[in-house]
Order: structure tokens, then C-alpha cells, then sequence
């Protein structure tokens, strides 16, 4: 599985992730991650890097200088943002963004945790108020924002299970 910055959350369309349906809009971003230039820290992956900027709209924006990412971020509170991007290719009606959890650090890091369903993660995601689809792989489905945002809260926030995303001076 790629764990390049938050396309760990596009990645994971076909592996089991945490999705659900229009919870959040550009109305509810707030800019998270200031802007600039920053690398990606992985196990297992290569390192890489982004300029990060906030959009007009308030989504931020990922750009290795060959692919551009938009992604938005709402509080959960202080140091804390669910982060969301929309899935491409979607019919009217279908789960429509996948989610994820940024984390700010001491020394202006963020870790970025994409949560499976499966496990822990996905015990989470059920006693929030999550439906788990099983097939090839595991699907927790959140009906409203505060079902999503109460098993964020809840996510464990172990560093080895996470992207450390660093600026660059």
C-alpha cells in the first residue's frame, strides 16, 4: 500500500478504509497544515515531497510537481483534524470521500494516520456508528460527521502506524 502524504486515503479505495458520504464540504475546511514545502517520513516507503498550499475555497493542496491532491481538514480539536479527500468517479448517491486522521506535533510535524477497517480500527468504527461491509476487504461506513468524528477521537495514535509529514527549511 503507498503511503505517499494523504494518498494513503485515495489508495486505500480498494483496501479496507473508513468512508462515507458528503459529511464535509469545502465550507468546513480550515486550513490545518500551513504552506510550504514538506517531506513525507514512512516506514517502508521512499520519502517525498510536496508544496503545500491553501486554496481560495479553504481545501489545501498537495503537489509533487507532477501530481496536484486536494484535500480538506475540519478540527476535531486543538492539534487534531479530520482530514478528508473526495473519491474521484462517484455516482450520485455513492459514498463519496474517505477519511483520515492529521495529527499536529511538537515543532509544527504533523503525523497522518489512515485508519483500516479492520481490528481495533474497525471495533472503533462500529461502536461510533459505523456499518462494516465485508468482500474482499472491509469497508466502515459513517452515516453522519459526529458518528466519524467520535472513533477519530477514539484512534489509537501509535507513530509506526503513521506518515510523519515534516517541513522542509
Amino acid at each position: 500500500m503507498t503511503r505517499a502524504l494523504l494518498v494513503v486515503l485515495a489508495s486505500l479505495a480498494l483496501t479496507s478504509c473508513w468512508i462515507g458520504r458528503s459529511l464535509y464540504s469545502p465550507a468546513d475546511a480550515r486550513p490545518a497544515i500551513p504552506p510550504g514545502v514538506y517531506r513525507t517520513i514512512a516506514p517502508d516507503e521512499p520519502k517525498r515531497a510536496y508544496r503545500v498550499t491553501i486554496l481560495p475555497n479553504g481545501l489545501t493542496q498537495f503537489d509533487t510537481g507532477e501530481k496536484q491532491e486536494v484535500y480538506g481538514f475540519a478540527p476535531l480539536d486543538r492539534d487534531s483534524f479530520v482530514a478528508w479527500a473526495e473519491v474521484e468517479d462517484t455516482r450520485p448517491g455513492e459514498d463519496n470521500q474517505f477519511y483520515g486522521l492529521a495529527v499536529r506535533q511538537p515543532g509544527g510535524a504533523f503525523m497522518i494516520y489512515a485508519p483500516e477497517c479492520k481490528d481495533e480500527q474497525a471495533e472503533i468504527a462500529r461502536k461510533s456508528g459505523a456499518t462494516i461491509e465485508g468482500g474482499l476487504s472491509s469497508t466502515c461506513r459513517f452515516p453522519t460527521r459526529a458518528s466519524l468524528e467520535k472513533a477519530m477521537r477514539l484512534m489509537p495514535r501509535d507513530p509506526s502506524s503513521a506518515m510523519r509529514l515534516e517541513r522542509i527549511p
